[in-house]
């Protein structure tokens, strides 16, 4: 996670990726991906490992 402060000194966050661990991951998946907006790239290991992607600004 990168942190910056913008003009009015609030900070930032931005994140490249990070992981989760969870018991429902239908339902994270579902979260992430209808309310959040991330798109699901890959699927490994039968469904123990799944990779999404958000828009990305700089």
């Amino acid at each position: 996670m990168s942190t910056d402060l913008t003009s009015d000194n609030k900070i930032r966050a931005r994140y490249s990726h990070m992981g989760l661990v969870v018991k429902d991951i239908d339902m994270i998946v579902d979260f992430y991906t209808r309310v959040i907006g991330f798109e699901r790239t890959d699927t490994r290991n039968r469904a123990e490992l799944i990779v999404l992607k958000g828009e990305t600004s700089t």
